[in-house]
């Protein structure tokens, strides 16, 4: 019982009484002819440049943490392919459920897809914040190389993706339906 009074205690401690919420600062761009009457919406505290350096620098770690992520996880998924595809195809005790684990290795393939998916929207998300720390810091853009790309890296993986999918669907079906 003592318990639970301590439990409420705290909770009654950490709400705060309502106070009036602070309006955030409007500044309306100056009029210009033919031009819509709109307001911009800005906090009325920007944050300092020491804190946007160190967004800046952690979202560069978590970017390149999550290359790295991107890295390990097709290394294994290639890796767990070639073994799965070798036991299959070259270990003779394993004929009988070869269908088995061409449809193991279609589901793997799937799941590691998504898996790349997702860490992929995370990466060009922390891509995204880097480029927007980058202006509120006022860091002269990059000039890339302008090329022609006609492969991506990301376009790439799913073509892999995709082909390995195909692939262990045509050996599934081969096998459980002769």
């Amino acid at each position: 019982m003592r318990k639970k009074n301590k439990h409420k205690a705290a909770q009654r401690e950490l709400v705060a009484p309502l106070s009036p919420v602070r309006p955030l600062a409007v500044s309306s761009p100056p009029a210009a002819p033919g031009a819509t009457d709109g307001a911009v919406f800005q906090p009325l505290h920007s944050p300092s440049e020491a804190t946007l350096r160190e967004c800046l620098v952690q979202a560069s770690h978590n970017a390149r943490a999550y290359m790295d992520l991107r890295f390990k996880h097709f290394g294994t998924f290639v890796l767990l392919t070639g073994l799965l595809g070798g036991a299959a195809f070259r270990i003779e005790e394993l004929s009988g459920v070869r269908a088995t684990l061409a449809g193991i290795s279609w589901v793997l393939t799937l799941l590691f897809w998504l898996l790349d998916f997702r860490t992929s929207q995370y990466f060009a998300d922390e891509l995204h914040r880097i480029r927007a720390f980058k202006h509120l810091l006022g860091v002269p853009p990059t000039n890339c190389p302008k090329r022609l790309v006609l492969l991506r890296a990301s376009r790439a993986t799913n073509l892999i993706f995709l082909a390995t999918l195909i692939i262990w669907g045509v050996i599934f079906v081969d096998f459980a339906f002769p």
